[in-house]
């Protein structure tokens, strides 16, 4: 199955990290997990955690993709 990575370009006004002005410290943030996309053969689109078990993901894409 083919992968491809997109990135995405910066959005015009986006200040680089390194121009931002360092803010004081703060409560810690929590982390939440990434999206991972997956446009299956179908057309349709499966957007998961990026934790999710790759058992799972493969149930979701099967069931999904009609298989």
């Amino acid at each position: 199955m083919p992968v491809h990575l997109v990135e995405t370009a910066p959005s015009a006004g986006v200040v680089p990290p390194t121009a931002m002005p360092s803010l004081p410290p703060g409560p810690p943030v929590e982390r939440q997990a990434a999206l991972v996309e997956v446009v299956l053969s179908n057309g349709r689109v499966l957007r998961v955690g990026e934790d999710i078990a790759p058992a799972t993901l493969r149930r979701l894409a099967d069931v999904l993709d009609g298989r």
